[in-house]
């Protein structure tokens, strides 16, 4: 980086208080020294060094950057060795975990296989698992890296919320539901219901949420396919809760209606999750870097 190396010239002077030691330090010429830091007094419009017969003297502007520059480009190397460093490393397994539902919902497969492309030494291994699997296998280290459909109950877990997305319900068309423009929880009491079961977390909040209305939801089967949610619901066996992105790879059905959930503190929370206090490998961190920047490069 070219102003960089201009600052290295700058630290280099200021130590030596001369032209030609600092040019036979750096190993390039007085005259290419001397046009270098002219470049920079013309780009940061400040005198550094006074020049007389006896050599240099720095100027007042020149004492109160130097700690400053010093310090920074004592960062840049030491980045710069940490790059190096991973570099050397970018060999590894990576085992990575999915709730059920997250990889339809997020770019991660195209990610991962981008991934594999830049990374070609890191093989990485993706599980598509139920909540309650997934959550336990990162905090017993059985995965280095998981995408958690929330809440997430265990305390040895740190996450980032990178979705939150609503629910809608499968009404069969001929259902009186069916003509509204949204459903709440409220009007869902006494029908039967079709979602996750125990072994999924948005199944322990929707218990919740129907205790607070001092009722129990009647949920009557627990599919793990979204079709099979669809099907149910034009069978008229119950309203089938889904997440919204379940409605972006199913045909549409003119025997089934899709109304959104009004219930605004319900939502589809997908977080990406680790170990905490756990170290992570080279390989992790590459990997981490690489899939999350998608999800938080705005921030």
């Amino acid at each position: 980086m070219k102003d960089l190396k201009m600052w290295e010239h700058f630290v280099e002077i200021y130590k030596q208080l001369s032209i030609s030691k600092a040019a036979r330090n750096l190993f390039i010429s007085q005259q290419g020294l001397s046009k270098s830091i002219q470049t920079l007094e013309s780009m940061t419009n400040l005198p550094l060094f006074r020049r007389d017969k006896s050599g240099v003297a720095p100027t007042e502007c020149a004492d109160k950057l130097y700690p400053y520059v010093k310090r920074i480009l004592s960062d840049y190397r030491a980045m710069n060795n940490v790059i190096n460093e991973l570099k050397k490393n970018k060999t590894g397994l990576l085992n990575t975990g999915y709730s059920y539902g997250v990889l339809s919902a997020l770019p991660i497969v195209s990610l991962i296989m981008s991934f594999r492309v830049d990374y070609p030494g890191i093989s990485v291994k993706a599980y598509d698992l139920t909540d309650d699997l997934c959550e336990n296998m990162l905090a017993d280290e059985k995965l280095d890296i998981a995408f958690l459909v929330g809440p997430i109950k265990d305390n040895r877990i740190k996450f980032k919320l990178v979705l939150s997305e609503s629910y809608a319900a499968w009404i069969s068309a001929e259902h009186p539901l069916a003509s509204r423009n949204e459903v709440s929880l409220a009007d869902l009491k006494d029908e039967p219901i079709i979602f996750a079961d125990e072994r999924f977390n948005a199944n322990m909040v929707l218990i919740e949420l129907f205790r607070k209305m001092n009722a129990a939801p009647n949920i009557v089967m627990s599919p793990i396919e979204p079709t099979t949610y669809q099907y149910l619901a034009q069978q008229k066996l119950g309203v089938a809760i889904h997440p919204l992105h379940w409605e972006n790879y199913l045909n549409p059905n003119e025997e089934v209606v899709s109304v959104p959930i009004s219930d605004l503190d319900w939502k589809w929370d997908v977080y990406y999750a680790t170990k905490t206090g756990r170290t992570p490998s080279p390989a992790e961190i590459l990997f981490e870097k690489h899939i999350l920047q998608s999800f938080f490069s705005k921030e």
